[in-house]
């Protein structure tokens, strides 16, 4: 039996979005944004491991890195496609994603001792 998907979002400003590959295309104006839907009701931290085995450094560069990166799409940033508004939103997001899991990151240490 196959439940009903709902294929629209809306937002505050009355735009639509159409959901697709974790990002949100608004149908008047074509911008893309990503989808943080699915962080939503859920710790930022969930899926976030603190490695302690030495050169924590090295590995908190290495994790920020490989998760700042796949939000850097091309397609959010491309002004062709995006209002200035967009593009700036699209970046601050990633960015406070980012700060958010280094925050929880870098409490896990301290939590456990490291220094």
């Amino acid at each position: 039996k196959l439940e009903k998907v709902k294929m629209m979002i809306g937002d505050q400003g009355g735009d639509a979005f159409f959901p697709w590959c974790g990002m949100l295309f608004n149908t008047r104006t074509g911008n893309v944004r990503l989808d943080y839907a699915r962080f939503a009701g859920k710790l930022a931290g969930d899926a976030l491991t603190v490695d302690r085995s030495g050169a924590e450094g090295t590995k908190l560069r290495i994790r920020i890195k490989t998760f700042v990166k796949p939000r850097c799409l091309p397609i959010l940033f491309d002004p062709e496609i995006n209002s200035k508004e967009t593009i700036v939103a699209n970046f601050i997001q990633a960015m406070l994603l980012c700060a958010i899991k280094f925050s929880i990151y870098i409490q896990g240490g301290m939590n456990d001792g490291l220094r």
